[in-house]
Parts: C-alpha cells; structure tokens; sequence
C-alpha cells in the first residue's frame, strides 16, 4: 500500500493494483480503478493521471510551496506535459 496523495491510495493483492477513481456509485459507494500487475506501465500512467487530477484540485499548502521554492529547478515537481510547476511570488 502506497500513499501517493490527497485521496490515491494504491495497493495490490498481487493480481492487481487498485485505487479510488474519483467516481462514486448511485448508491454514494467509492468505485475503484484497477490495473493487472502483469502491466506496470499501463498502471503507473493510470495512477500518473489521477495524481495529476487530484493535484490540480489540491492546491499545495503554504509550507509546501515554500520548500518548493528553494527547491533547484531540476528538482521541482514536474506536470505530465513536462512543464514545471511554478510556485506564486
């Protein structure tokens, strides 16, 4: 189980790995996304997508931003378009 942010939470059972895709059921149930670990790859970008999706809907707290701040640029986070991430003045 790896906590990878705000709300993605991955784990496996060793047939496949598993984690919240955002949608809800009717019934107001968690529906969850799945990948074969036979396919790292394929999951690895599944889980990249919703990373990007969660981050861009939770904006980074204060100190955060201001360790990213000091941060040299080759180590700042990077968005799946390989654009940086600019932290406000």
């Amino acid at each position: 189980m790896v906590s990878v942010w705000i709300d993605l939470v991955v784990w496996t059972n060793g047939v496949s790995y598993h984690w919240w895709s955002g949608n809800t059921s009717a019934r107001g149930r968690r529906l969850y996304a799945y990948s074969p670990v036979s396919d790292p790859l394929t999951a690895a970008r599944r889980v990249a997508v919703r990373y990007a999706e969660l981050r861009g809907a939770h904006p980074s707290s204060k100190p955060v931003e201001e360790v990213q701040c000091v941060l040299p640029d080759d180590r700042r986070p990077v968005d799946l378009r390989g654009q940086r991430f600019t932290t406000p003045a």
